[in-house]
């Protein structure tokens, strides 16, 4: 009989491994890496929004050709969106990291050369420029689509959406640094290498860091769910049957779009009414940094909560009021408080929907990978924000003849230029319209969208089964 006994326990199957969630202290050099990139490629896109004057002034075009600078840049990242998504989510974060990395590096030399061109050659100077931010622009698509992959990858259940948060918003920070940071050093147009020579060093100093980015991911996954995820193929196939996702894809690209393009046009908005370059750069950079605030506040209260529905309508309703409160008051001189403390409003609760409805799309869309799914609202993002910037302009009034004394938007005001044209334009009738589709999308996200987790779903059945077997295990 104990022969016997013994034969039995030989032919039982070995018993099922469990499966370990660990994270690793390396996930922070991960996310600072992404972070600085991120922030680097901000810094680059908005360089010259905030000293529109004095850069059309030095490169010898006019501001509505200056803002091709802005243009280019959105449609570089849209030529950039599939090979991103393909190197997100079928080779590895390692892979994007470093190409993101040279592209952004190579094309902030390639700008800072424009500035050493001869001017005697018409456009040229301008030409390199544009071909450095559309090298920049490409860079672009590997650090917007990576954030949730970095988060599902790297970091643990409780910690995705703050990790999401801190690398997306890094991007717009660096805007909102070059909104500070350009007047402050630009002063005169002679003074713009000095600026696009200081851009280069977080470009520098991200290669850097992303060169001693070696791993591809965690040695054990954090998370249930950070292992899976799709090919490219397959995941486009998945989301084409997803009428959740791209109805998502379109309330975002409507939400996103109007925000950057409302960022970038932030000085030509207020300079008619007697706010000057400095302002306006200042004021765009406290609505990014309330923006920040917010999100890593909501952030917080999301990854605890897991309310993405919840907080993002509450999200979207009050910047559209708050959206019309600006329309409203920066139309009014001389009121740089009321001014500031509108746009700070709006941007808390605007920019907490960058990193909600990203982690949002995830869940919905769960198993497709992060870069498929983030990559594709990015790309509409950024379609709808070419498109309002370029069209900004046949929107535009001249203002009351009463605000001409005060106006900020005569180009002719540094000792060299060559240029004559003005900006004075008001953008009333561009706000009317973007308020009118923040209606819309506000009143069809409310009533139409009601969301499936499908990633939270599954953690929480994989935990349950892990639960089930440890017990069986234990009683065994």
């Amino acid at each position: 009989p104990d022969d016997k006994e013994d034969d039995d326990d030989t032919l039982m199957p070995p018993p099922v491994p469990m499966p370990v969630y660990k994270t690793y202290i390396w996930r922070w050099f991960v996310l600072g890496t992404y972070t600085l990139l991120s922030f680097s490629n901000g810094l680059n896109w908005l360089t010259f929004s905030s000293i529109v004057k004095f850069a059309a002034d030095f490169y010898k075009v006019s501001i509505d050709e200056l803002n091709y600078l802005t243009i280019i840049f959105f449609i570089g990242s849209v030529v950039g969106a599939l090979p991103a998504m393909y190197v997100l989510d079928s080779l590895n974060l390692r892979v994007a990291v470093w190409i993101g990395a040279v592209l952004n590096f190579i094309g902030t030399i390639i700008r800072l050369v424009s500035v050493f061109l001869p001017t005697s050659v018409p456009y040229l100077g301008f030409g390199v420029a544009m071909f450095s931010q559309f090298i920049i622009s490409l860079a672009q698509s590997y650090f917007l689509y990576a954030p949730p992959k970095v988060a599902s990858v790297w970091f643990p259940e409780g910690e995705r959406v703050i990790a999401n948060t801190i690398i997306s918003l890094s991007n717009v920070v660096g805007i909102a640094v070059s909104m500070l940071l350009a007047p402050g050093i630009v002063t005169s147009t002679d003074k713009l290498p000095i600026l696009l020579g200081v851009t280069v060093i977080p470009a520098l100093l991200g290669l850097v860091m992303a060169v001693f980015n070696w791993k591809k991911r965690p040695s054990s996954p954090p998370s249930p769910s950070s292992e899976d995820g799709m090919k490219l193929w397959a995941g486009l196939k998945k989301l084409v049957r997803n009428w959740q996702y791209w109805f998502l894809c379109v309330i975002w690209s409507i939400a996103a779009g109007v925000f950057n393009a409302f960022l970038v046009l932030i000085p030509q908005f207020l300079c008619p009414f007697g706010y000057s370059e400095w302002y306006s750069g200042a004021v765009g950079a406290g609505m990014i940094f309330a923006g920040l605030v917010g999100a890593l506040i909501f952030g917080f209260i999301i990854d605890r909560t897991k309310r993405f529905e919840e907080i993002s309508k509450i999200a979207m309703f009050i910047s559209s009021l708050s959206s019309l409160l600006v329309m409203e008051l920066f139309r009014i001189p001389n009121q740089p408080v009321l001014v500031a403390l509108s746009f700070g409003l709006f941007g808390f609760f605007a920019l907490t929907l960058m990193p909600v409805f990203s982690e949002l799309a995830i869940e919905i869309t769960y198993p497709v990978a992060e870069g498929t799914c983030n990559g594709i609202l990015w790309t509409c993002v950024q379609f709808v924000g070419a498109a309002i910037t370029f069209v900004a302009p046949y929107f535009g009034q001249p203002p009351d003849p009463k605000f001409s004394s005060i106006s900020q938007c005569s180009v002719g005001n540094s000792t060299n230029s060559t240029t004559n044209d003005t900006t004075d334009l008001d953008y009333i009738n561009l706000f009317y319209f973007n308020g009118a589709l923040f209606f819309l999308i506000v009143t069809a996200y409310s009533l139409l969208f009601w969301p499936r987790y499908r990633r939270v779903e599954a953690e929480r059945r994989r935990y349950k089964q892990t639960h089930l077997q440890s017990t069986e295990s234990s009683a065994d």
